[in-house]
């Protein structure tokens, strides 16, 4: 990765996989987006988190990719569990609910 210290190349890498339609590269640049999202609120506990999707609307977007690779899959509670990880970062709501219904169709 040309830039891997940045979060928005980590982000940006899983939607290019995504929009390709590189399930399992998108999966796996998700994870990474989300490990050194972890590892960085880590570092810096005092901030305000609830406010960041705000500042960076797509932030939800790696869980999104992830619960939309685990519905592939066949992996329903955790597409869910995802899915639903990408709502509380205030991600897409109409297509995060969409998501919601289709995996409980099964």
């Amino acid at each position: 990765m040309l830039f891997p210290e940045s979060l928005e190349a980590r982000m940006l890498l899983s939607f290019v996989y995504f929009e390709q339609g590189r399930g399992e590269d998108a999966a796996a640049a998700s994870l990474e987006f989300l490990a050194a999202f972890e590892t960085v609120k880590k570092k810096n506990p005092k901030t305000n988190w609830k406010d960041l999707p705000r500042q960076h609307p797509n932030l939800g977007l790696p869980s999104y990719i992830l619960g939309f690779y685990e519905k592939k899959r066949g992996n329903f509670s955790a597409a869910y569990e995802n899915v639903q990880a990408a709502i509380q970062w205030s991600y897409d709501m109409l297509s995060c609910r969409l998501q919601l219904i289709d995996i409980a169709l099964p």
